[in-house]
């Protein structure tokens, strides 16, 4: 077995074996350290679900999902104005976000958020509490971050830099931080997925951060 032939069948285990994840209709191919998800899941859980188990891959580079959903067949999905209501009524019981500064549009079923806040992570946190209404094809995120207060970007870079000298997952000589107009961006090599995913969350978490993109790659 070659080496992406055992990372395709690394992930293909994973899926199966993860409950969130009906991985009967996933199809999985392996391109050098470049991973695609083609295929249907049942829900937009599941979908974030199985980008997360193909990243935890050891050889994984980089991950690439075209999964569809596809609904099992429930006695009837939520048009999208109760899509819609259910949106806003999640967001009205939010104690970390404003309601009245997120826009809520639903058209067959895919939502766009628009609006503003003033931290990254709130930006996050709008998508993932519509992510996970029942209904939902796909989120399209298009709410902007106005910091309340303006940071140098060499304020917001040295906090990310201390924020991953003091994480147990990260060492900070792996990552690379540049911050441009408050945008961040990640790069260097990571030994585990963890390590990964706990740099971007510290840049998310930081405050002035209007954007996150993160290139850092996971070694095999």
């Amino acid at each position: 077995m070659n080496f992406e032939e055992q990372v395709k069948k690394d992930i293909v285990d994973e899926l199966e074996s993860d409950s969130r994840v009906d991985a009967s209709n996933v199809k999985v191919t392996v391109n050098e350290h470049k991973a695609i998800l083609e295929g249907t899941v049942d829900s937009y859980f599941a979908k974030e679900s199985a980008e997360k188990d193909t990243w935890s891959i050891s050889g994984v580079f980089r991950v690439e999902n075209h999964l569809k959903i596809k609904y099992k067949t429930p006695p009837s999905l939520p048009v999208d104005n109760v899509i819609k209501q259910n949106i806003e009524n999640s967001l009205l019981w939010s104690t970390e976000i404003d309601p009245t500064a997120i826009v809520v549009q639903v058209n067959n079923r895919i939502v766009t958020l628009s609006g503003e806040v003033k931290d990254y992570w709130q930006r996050l946190q709008a998508e993932t509490q519509s992510s996970n209404m029942h209904g939902v094809q796909e989120v399209i995120n298009e709410i902007s971050v106005i910091p309340t207060e303006s940071i140098a970007d060499e304020v917001i870079a040295n906090d990310i830099v201390n924020k991953l000298r003091r994480n147990l997952f990260v060492d900070v000589d792996d990552v690379t931080v540049k911050v441009e107009h408050g945008e961040v961006t990640l790069s260097g090599r990571v030994p585990s997925f963890s390590a990964r995913i706990a740099a971007r969350e510290a840049a998310e978490n930081t405050s002035g951060v209007r954007d996150v993109e993160s290139h850092i790659l996971v070694s095999a």
